[in-house]
């Protein structure tokens, strides 16, 4: 009996780590997990329309343009708990808190303090100004 179950969680550990490797992080946006492939499947025919399959082929988004267009799907269908887009708070304009609140969206919500002390925070501001002024 014992090594049924033994064999039963082997088996169900290898699917696991099959599917974990399967829906690797790929994209310029590290897509990763079935849930996200998923999700960013269903962005992506609404956007593009070309009928790419990121569950059935997720390889596709490790090629160009998926895999740049996984970023341009996050910048535009991510949102905040207030239900503001990153593209809406980018356009409040270059400040700290902007800078921090579209870093919760691209973070899961995690500034991490030994980041924002390492001067990860800091570095993020000043790229996100240089790069706002760039487009404005």
């Amino acid at each position: 009996m014992f090594h049924v179950k033994l064999k039963a969680i082997k088996e169900i550990l290898f699917q696991y780590a099959q599917t974990r490797w399967k829906f690797r992080g790929r994209g310029l946006k590290q897509v990763k997990g079935k849930y996200n492939y998923s999700e960013f499947t269903k962005g992506y025919k609404y956007i593009w329309s070309d009928g790419s399959d990121f569950i059935e082929n997720p390889d596709l988004l490790a090629a160009i343009p998926h895999k740049v267009r996984s970023a341009v799907w996050f910048w535009v269908a991510k949102k905040n708990a207030n239900g503001q887009h990153c593209w809406e708070i980018a356009d409040e304009g270059d400040s700290p808190t902007t800078v921090n609140k579209i870093t919760a969206i691209v973070n899961s919500g995690e500034l991490g303090t030994a980041d924002i002390a390492g001067g990860g925070a800091e570095a993020r501001r000043k790229f996100f100004i240089l790069t706002y002024s760039t487009f404005k």
